[in-house]
């Protein structure tokens, strides 16, 4: 039996991107006559799988579908509107000699920089010596600013140069690609979806075909802008970042970013024999372990190790649409989709963890006000100046508090100095070690600075093994938490400099190894 061929445009009207995949739906209306036709929709995906393809008709009358199926065929053609090989050729010929120019240009630049750098150098080193002599004056100084000014200028120009040659090799890379083009034939993979139809009355239909497709992925991003005033307030943007390289573009289509997981699925554990294994009774061995702390809504920077290979949604699936339509070309490039934006007030302190790092960063505390998570993924950091910094936070549900760090501040300055001492006990059935930290703090500032200074001690979980915070020893006789923790607050004068001291002991049997 023929049937009518009817050759439709579906456009993508909604995509739904998950962790490894993407979920595709078309829908646009049909003018479809009576009796049997075939519909064909061309520009589909060439790597849908065949399996997930579903297609709905809607209209005044429902029509009978008889079959669906993807039809794929490989095109071989060559670049139509493309400027032939000879011409170029002379365009990449142009963009070599203009990069070589640009390169003398720049190496003219740095050999400038060299003897500015020398000179100035030269002068800082005169200037100390007449400083040291008492004989320096406002115009040695002055005399110093055309060298800088030039040096600033001279940095300018390169930066400006190395942005220049980047773009050359951009177009030239471009220009080789088209090249290759010209020169042979493309291949090309193309497909189209046919639908067998048996439609009772002519008229209009909606038709509406849904698949998934594989290399499309996304991944949350934010941007956390730390607005300062009374009180200061904590400006957070969520995006989604995609990427495909699906074979067709999604233009103006309504984009869904989703948690689910549709690849796991559901399979009862194997159960296996547990055999038991009598040993022999061998020395006990004590290893010291670095143990990571995490506490519900504190984010913090995650290692390779440790991050989790693809999105952690808290255990629930999560759908965030974007709040525009948008369009996402299939060139495998990463695209920043905005999903929400909110807005909280943010509580802001100093603290100092010299074990980890020498210096005392400020970190601001807020409430995830909006009515979604917050997926774990990186944080671009940003301040009145600009870009600060790059951090991440860890999964965060509605109305939970979680803490951002906005980098260090220059004014204080941080030194961590550690102490050990190890005796033997009366006739050598134990040890005794002992630790003294002595952490230094300094403000360079102008103005009264109050930090919180975070230290640790070890915690014991083997019983013959011993862990005292000495009280003389410790400034303030802080008593460390549960977990080890010690906090000191610090109120540092305009340039007043402290230090805080940190004594405890570790006993131990001696034939206890491995401390």
């Amino acid at each position: 039996m023929s049937r009518q061929l009817a050759d439709v445009a579906i456009a993508v009207r909604r995509v739904v991107v998950m962790e490894d995949r993407a979920q595709v739906s078309r829908r646009g209306g049909v003018s479809l006559p009576a009796g049997d036709t075939r519909i064909r929709c061309d520009g589909v995906a060439p790597i849908l799988a065949d399996k997930t393809l579903q297609v709905r008709i809607h209209g005044a009358e429902l029509p009978r579908i008889d079959d669906t199926r993807v039809v794929r065929r490989e095109i071989t053609t060559r670049a139509e509107r493309s400027p032939d090989r000879r011409e170029l050729e002379t365009q990449i010929e142009a963009l070599d000699k203009h990069r070589a120019e640009l390169a003398d240009r720049l190496a003219a630049l740095d050999r400038e920089s060299g003897v500015l750098h020398s000179i100035a150098k030269l002068g800082l080193e005169e200037l100390a010596e007449d400083v040291s002599h008492g004989r320096f004056t406002d115009a040695q100084l002055l005399s110093l600013d055309p060298i800088m000014s030039r040096g600033r200028d001279s940095m300018a120009r390169r930066v400006e140069l190395d942005a220049e040659i980047a773009k050359l090799d951009l177009k030239k890379r471009q220009l080789q690609a088209l090249r290759t083009q010209a020169s042979s034939g493309d291949v090309e993979l193309r497909a189209s979806v046919e639908v067998d139809v048996r439609v009772p009355v002519a008229g209009e239909y909606e038709v509406i075909i849904d698949y998934v497709v594989p290399n499309a992925c996304w991944r949350p991003e934010y941007v956390a802008r730390l607005v300062s005033g009374p009180p200061p307030r904590l400006e957070l943007a969520s995006f989604g970042c995609v990427w495909q390289r699906t074979g067709e573009d999604w233009k103006n289509v309504e984009l869904c970013f989703s948690t689910e997981r549709p690849s796991l699925g559901t399979k009862p554990p194997i159960l296996t024999d547990d055999v038991l294994y009598t040993q022999k009774k061998s020395p006990p061995v004590v290893e010291v372990r670095e143990q990571r702390v995490f506490t519900a809504g504190l984010g913090g920077d995650t290692s390779i190790s440790d991050a989790p290979l693809g999105i952690d949604d808290g255990g629930a699936v999560v759908a965030l649409t974007a709040k525009v339509m948008v369009d996402v070309p299939s060139d495998g490039r990463p695209h920043r989709i905005p999903i929400f934006e909110t807005v909280s007030e943010s509580e802001l302190s100093l603290v100092a963890m010299p074990e980890l790092g020498l210096a005392a960063f400020e970190k601001s505390v807020q409430t995830n006000g909006s009515p979604y998570p917050l997926l774990a993924g990186p944080v671009d950091l940003v301040r009145s100046s600009g870009l600060v910094g790059r951090s991440s936070i860890l999964f965060v549900a509605p109305k939970e508090r979680f803490t951002l760090g906005f980098g260090p501040d220059p004014e204080i300055r941080v030194r961590r100095d550690v102490e050990a001492i190890e005796k033997s006990g009366l006739l050598g059935q134990s040890i005794t070690k002992t630790l003294r930290a002595k952490i230094r703090l300094s403000n360079l500032g102008d103005q009264l600075r109050e930090l919180v200074v975070e230290e640790r001690v070890p915690v014991s979980e083997v019983p013959g093994v011993e862990i005292h915070v000495e009280e003389a020893m410790t400034t303030g006789a802080t008593k460390p938490d549960e977990l080890g923790f010690l906090r000191f607050v610090v109120k540092l004068g305009p340039f007043e400099k402290r230090t805080i001291e940190l004594g405890y002991t570790i006993k131990r049997p001696a034939e206890l190894q491995g401390l």
